[in-house]
């Protein structure tokens, strides 16, 4: 592998300690229509997110995250989880609209998923 030829790892640092926000990937990532369809459909409500300031960058509790709240598949009233959503924080704001009103259930076989 590549460890053989040497590398030469760089970090950032900030204060003396490593800074990872310096080192976050900070080209525009996005996705195709052709990278979307081949997206398993649990994954379709969230990839890419809506809106990111719905969601933290990161949380320990389920109720807090896009995967959770905006599932077809975990809730059956076709807009994800009711507790989720007031005035400000909709559904239609935060997620992806590939299910939005259908009742879905997840049949799977082996790898591929289904709605």
């Amino acid at each position: 592998g590549r460890e053989a030829e040497g590398t030469a790892p760089q970090a950032a640092f900030l204060n003396g300690k490593v800074d990872p926000w310096q080192m976050l990937f900070t080209k525009p990532m996005g996705h195709t229509d052709e990278s979307r369809a081949a997206m398993l459909p649990d994954r379709k409500t969230c990839a890419p997110m809506k809106d990111p300031a719905c969601w933290k960058r990161k949380s320990l509790l389920l109720m807090e995250t896009c995967e959770y709240c905006c599932s077809p598949f975990q809730h059956k009233g076709g807009r994800g989880a009711d507790i989720c959503w007031d005035s400000e924080w909709t559904y239609e704001r935060c997620c992806q609209q590939d299910f939005k009103d259908l009742i879905c259930e997840l049949n799977r076989k082996g790898e591929e998923g289904g709605c």
